[in-house]
């Protein structure tokens, strides 16, 4: 079923062209087999009256289906074939029906000769693309070497003896002359549209090839019906009508082909081989007729002279504007290669700028910055000359960006370049490395002190407010100095240095400046050396717990701990957590060690219920790191260290600084919420301490806030921080909040703050942090004693 049914699209695609070319053989055979002149007449003539008049209609079928040139086009071809029906019409009157020898001349020649002029009309106004004037005159060059070419031919074939044997009157002579004259006039104008749609393509070209052929095959049928009429040889029937019924035949086939309209761009330059060859094509056909002629002995009349002079005379001058093109194309192109080499120099200059400057500030970037300090390290050492480096970074740039978006950030920025550069001189280099971090290049330095000098410069230019958005932004900065005379050897190291720097500058508050010096270098590596270390102490069960009581400041009994993590060193021994508690929040470890304490912890306090009489209501508080409240782990981690450990979750109370309050606000206050929802136990520590208001203590889902024990250490002189205290108690009570107060050394301050209606504490005066064994070993003797007494 598939094999029968895939011709059918092809039939119905190209059924009239199969019908046609079947008929036209079948036209063809017969008029060549058939022995009766009579039949072969009439057969021809009735043909020849068919076929033009459809060829006709597919014209104007294709006109009806086309706008603007084309339209026309194939409307004045329609009207060609028409008039040559016409023609044919009336000569098969004469000859089939009226059974008369048709006239010469006669109304049929009239429709004949209307034929040529209607087609070349329409071959005129095919629509072509634009030329250029060179072009232009080369075509139309062209196209009088065709037809000079094709007039001698034709001279020499037909036209010259048609012309010497005179014949029946000057009428009918000229009559006969019009047929081939007119055929190459066709001939020609449809050579020179071809050669002027050359840029349409193979399916833009389609018709104008067809076109040819078919009326190629027509002025054959002319030339060769001239001819025979001459030698009174001619018969309806005879083999040359073929030409005129193939021809037409093919021009009805050209009017079914699918054509795009040419695009409307100009010429190209360069002409294409075809538009090259093709004016030689007749050129080479009258030369061959020439020496045809020579050689079978006819002498060359001046008509043919003259021809053949005037092709070579046309041809010499298309050589010469050839060459002048040619010359014009040279020139053409070294100026696009000029302009090329500038565009791509232009486009190297562009990619270098860009690979070695900031693409936000236009300052440059760290790439530039390391060779003009590495070269300007080189020029010191011959010029006996220091050079300095600063090392810039704005002090809350990210909370800045976050707070105002991300292109107030880059106005920020952009506004802080503008700034430094109108620190420093034209000599000097500044350069944004990255982010929020700049860098300045200070070279020929007769001293010392003028680095400081570039320094306070940098700080004042920070203390004006930055106009943002109609918003004015006040930032800070640090800023780090590394001098080269303190023994530095490269352009890292320096970097290094001042980066050192600032960093320390930083860490005491930011908004100053600090000189490098080797101790800086030297706590770094101690640092890493540290880090390194604390990587391994978990997995070498280097880490432990220890327990500080919390106790019921009215009571006197233990109402829980909180859990303090330490850790001994095998070689450093015991570890400060001062010392290492900011490397692990600074490099990460916090998390996993923080993962650890709280579920070390909770396991520990589910023993207390086994251990401890009471054991089961006493509280475990942890201390959570901003780093860790940041992870997005923390909301399962907790409830499966509860889960692992089976302890209440009303037991376990997670502790946090103020600070965690500052930044990520609403972030933080749905994870206080998420975790408040686990019914853990929420606690603010050092309250007072840092940059909280008391806005934080009604916003946040708090239940416990701690007095730092820098108040509670005050608690006996009439200092601010003891008054403060007590308002940290009154506001807790207001807002039903339990107190702890961190510290307690003396009775005194015992007693202070039971007066104040503090309900917990912790501090020496009851125990330090305790091992878990003595921890017990503590709430089990506080137990007795409380019973005892």
């Amino acid at each position: 079923m598939t094999n029968l049914a895939a011709p059918r699209p092809l039939l119905r695609r190209f059924g009239a062209e199969i019908l046609v070319g079947l008929v036209a053989v079948a036209w063809s055979a017969y008029l060549l087999l058939a022995s009766d002149p009579r039949s072969t007449q009439t057969v021809s003539n009735l043909g020849l009256s068919i076929v033009p008049l459809v060829a006709a209609i597919g014209c104007f079928r294709r006109a009806l289906g086309l706008t603007g040139r084309l339209r026309w086009s194939w409307a004045l071809l329609g009207a060609s074939c028409l008039a040559w029906a016409t023609g044919q019409t009336i000569w098969t009157w004469y000859e089939s029906w009226l059974s008369h020898e048709v006239p010469f001349p006669s109304l049929a020649d009239a429709g004949y000769l209307a034929a040529v002029p209607l087609a070349s009309a329409g071959l005129l106004t095919m629509p072509t693309v634009p030329t250029r004037l060179a072009g232009m005159l080369r075509m139309i060059l062209d196209g009088l070497v065709v037809a000079l070419a094709l007039f001698c031919t034709s001279w020499i074939l037909v036209l010259g003896p048609l012309f010497k044997a005179g014949g029946d009157g000057l009428l009918a002579t000229v009559l006969s002359l019009a047929y081939p004259v007119g055929d190459v006039a066709t001939i020609t104008i449809l050579l020179y549209a071809v050669m002027r749609s050359r840029h349409g393509g193979e399916a833009s070209r389609q018709p104008l090839y067809l076109l040819g052929l078919g009326l190629a095959g027509i002025a054959v049928a002319d030339s060769g019906f001239v001819y025979l009429t001459s030698q009174g040889s001619y018969a309806s029937g005879s083999f040359i009508d073929i030409g005129w019924f193939v021809g037409f035949a093919v021009l009805f086939v050209a009017s079914r082909r699918p054509e795009r309209p040419l695009p409307c761009t100009e010429a190209r330059e360069v002409p294409s081989f075809s538009s090259v060859a093709v004016p030689y094509v007749p050129v080479v056909i009258a030369a061959g007729t020439v020496l045809f002629q020579h050689l079978r002995g006819d002498p060359l009349d001046g008509v043919t002279v003259f021809a053949a002079m005037g092709v070579l005379l046309l041809i010499v001058g298309r050589q010469v504007l050839t060459l002048l093109e040619n010359l014009t194309l040279m020139r053409t192109l070294e100026e696009r290669v000029e302009s090329r080499t500038a565009d791509q120099k232009r486009l190297e200059e562009e990619l270098t700028h860009q690979a070695f400057h900031d693409s936000l500030t236009g300052l440059a970037n760290r790439a530039l910055f390391k060779d003009r300090v590495g070269h300007a390290l080189a020029r010191q050492q011959r010029r006996r000359r220091s050079l300095a480096v600063l090392f810039l970074d704005l002090d809350r740039f990210k909370a800045i960006n976050d707070s105002f978006g991300h292109a107030s950030g880059d106005a920020l920025l952009m506004a802080v370049s503008g700034r430094l550069l109108g620190c420093v001189r034209a000599e000097d280099t500044v350069a944004r490395l990255g982010g929020d971090e700049f860098a300045i290049l200070v070279e020929n330095l007769a001293s010392d002190s003028e680095v400081n000098i570039v320094a306070d410069r940098v700080l004042a230019a920070f203390r004006d407010p930055i106009l943002i958005e109609d918003r004015e932004v006040v930032v800070a900065a640090s800023l780090g100095v590394a001098l080269s005379d303190t023994g530095t050897e490269s352009a890292d190291d320096l970097l290094r240095n001042a980066d050192l720097a600032m960093y320390g500058a930083k860490g005491n508050g930011g908004g100053a400046s600090r000189r490098y010096v080797p101790e800086m270098h030297a706590g770094v590596l101690e640092r890493l050396e540290l880090e390194g270390d604390l990587r391994h102490a978990l997995a070498r069960r280097e880490l432990r717990l220890e327990y500080q009581p919390i106790m019921d400041l009215q009571t006197g009994r233990v109402s829980g701990a909180e859990a303090l993590l330490r850790w001994k060193h095998p070689t450093r021994g015991n570890v400060s957590p001062a010392s290492f508690i900011p490397v692990a929040e600074a490099s990460g470890l916090i998390v996993p060690i923080g993962e650890w304490v709280l579920r070390r912890a909770c396991q520990e306090a589910r023993r207390w219920g086994d251990v401890i009489p009471g054991g089961d209501s006493l509280t475990i508080s942890v201390n959570l790191s901003p780093r860790q409240l940041q992870t997005a782990e923390l909301p399962s981690m907790v409830p499966h260290a509860l889960l692992e450990s089976g302890l209440p979750a009303h037991r376990l109370v997670l502790e946090m600084t103020e600070s965690i309050l500052v930044d990520r606000t609403d972030e933080t206050l749905t994870l206080l919420h998420e975790l408040r929802r686990l019914g853990v136990r929420l606690a603010i520590d050092d309250f007072g301490t840092g940059y909280s208001s008391l806005s934080y203590l009604h916003r946040f889902p708090f239940d416990v806030v701690k007095i730092d024990q820098s108040f509670v250490e005050r608690m006996s002189d009439e200092s601010p921080e003891a008054s403060l205290a007590g308002s940290i108690v009154r506001i807790g009570q207001g807002l039903r909040l339990t107190t702890v107060a961190e510290g307690i050394e003396t009775a005194t301050q015992l007693g202070a703050l039971r007066s104040m209606g503090c309900e917990l504490g912790q501090g020496f005066y009851y125990a330090p942090s305790l091992s878990p064994a003595d921890f017990e070993a503590f709430a089990v003797g506080v137990i007795a004693e409380r019973r005892a007494s």
